[in-house]
């Protein structure tokens, strides 16, 4: 329904699983009574997302990094009840090929960034994309009080161009809503960036084709990310071959997963679920708008971190043994499958010691349930402060 109760017709209500799997996605429009069925869905955890032109579009379940995602087990049915879509600002203006002349059937996607410690950027989808019409004219609407930024993107073989008219997203002008105030004359002139196709060959540490595993690509920095819901993924041929199409330029890390541990993580909705059980890979490339073909990415064992909890240098007490636990999340956000299957939390026990196995990559250290007047000082790793610069974990043993 619509924030005054009135019920929506052609909403489109969709399901997707926590962590991204082929064929798990459903979809459904809301009648003309605002109801909605989605059958068939498999046992799992979901977010649930509404939209529609003129409105908020609204997650629930897992609509923030804290909130729980709608878990479903086998045969269940869950009534969620009224979900509220509230109306929105617009932003419009036209799009300009090379020449400035008008460019029909472009999409326009309107962006907000997202800020994780200690301050990185990403770029997250503020609203559904649009096309532009003949005249190269375009109308994003149902965006709340904020900040965009507005990118175009010419057809499948090129990379986004950015409000005004750049190729990098760190350098996007950004646009600011304002309520009850639509914003026209946002035009963008498009620049030509090709994009790119990834490719190489994933194997095991004997050199047999892994075909086990998922590939995806994630921005080494966020704030040079193109459009975090580009789905730059691929699943292995039988010889352990892959290939990523469509890859804006810049700086990406290639990683896999273990597809037994992505099943694991979609139907139980823990991240952390198998993280100790599969290898995976990593490999940092550069995309400059060719193709980057013959690609080796050798996969490894989890590795092992552990360590030492102090209170002041002093062993921990039991009060605060009892109630704390340590998360590792991801050093770089990104968005996408890394952030959910990188991190991860561990208990510490009576003597403030720890040990868990995880996925290698790029991490940070928090502590959870630190008791009132406690907080945390300094992460040390191999005698280095990384507290707020984050580290790299990988199989070469304990820490």
């Amino acid at each position: 329904s619509s924030g005054r109760g009135t019920p929506l017709s052609g909403a489109t209500v969709q399901a997707t699983p926590l962590v991204p799997m082929p064929g798990r996605t459903r979809s459904v429009k809301t009648e003309d009574d605002g109801r909605f069925v989605l059958d068939g869905l498999a046992a799992g955890a979901y977010r649930l997302r509404v939209s529609l032109l003129g409105f908020v579009t609204t997650s629930y379940g897992a609509a923030s990094a804290n909130a729980d995602p709608i878990v479903l087990g086998e045969r269940d049915r869950l009534n969620r009840g009224d979900l509220v879509l509230p109306r929105g600002q617009t932003i419009s203006g036209i799009v300009l090929d090379d020449d400035g002349k008008p460019l029909a059937n472009a999409s326009v996607r309107v962006l907000r960034a997202v800020y994780g410690a200690p301050g990185e950027r990403r770029l997250m989808g503020g609203a559904p994309a649009v096309l532009t019409g003949v005249g190269g004219e375009y109308r994003v609407s149902g965006l709340v009080p904020a900040s965009y930024y507005v990118a175009a993107i010419p057809d499948r073989a090129t990379a986004p161009t950015y409000y005004p008219s750049t190729g990098t997203a760190g350098l996007a002008a950004p646009v600011v809503v304002k309520a009850g105030l639509d914003l026209d004359g946002i035009d963008i002139r498009v620049i030509d960036v090709p994009l790119a196709r990834v490719s190489g060959r994933i194997v095991t540490p004997l050199g047999a084709p892994a075909v086990d595993q998922f590939v995806w690509l994630s921005p080494a920095r966020a704030d040079a990310a193109a459009i975090a819901a580009l789905q730059l993924t691929a699943e292995p041929r039988t010889d352990g071959t892959f290939e990523v199409r469509s890859v804006p330029p810049g700086n990406y890390v290639l990683e896999t997963v273990a597809k037994a541990r992505l099943e694991a993580v979609a139907s139980t909705g823990r991240s952390a679920e198998g993280a100790g059980e599969f290898e995976s890979g990593t490999l940092p490339i550069t995309v400059d708008g060719a193709d980057v073909t013959g690609l080796l990415v050798t996969t490894v064992a989890p590795a092992v971190f552990a360590g030492t909890v102090t209170l002041d240098g002093k062993p921990l007490p039991a009060e605060v043994t009892d109630r704390l636990s340590l998360g590792l999340i991801v050093r770089m956000p990104t968005g996408g499958p890394s952030d959910v299957l990188k991190a991860t939390s561990f208990p510490v026990d009576r003597d403030g010691r720890f040990a868990a196995r995880i996925v290698p990559g790029g991490r940070r250290l928090r502590p959870y349930g630190l008791p009132p007047g406690v907080f945390l000082r300094r992460v040390l790793v191999d005698g280095v402060d990384v507290t707020d610069t984050g580290f790299d974990v990988d199989t070469s043993g304990l820490r």
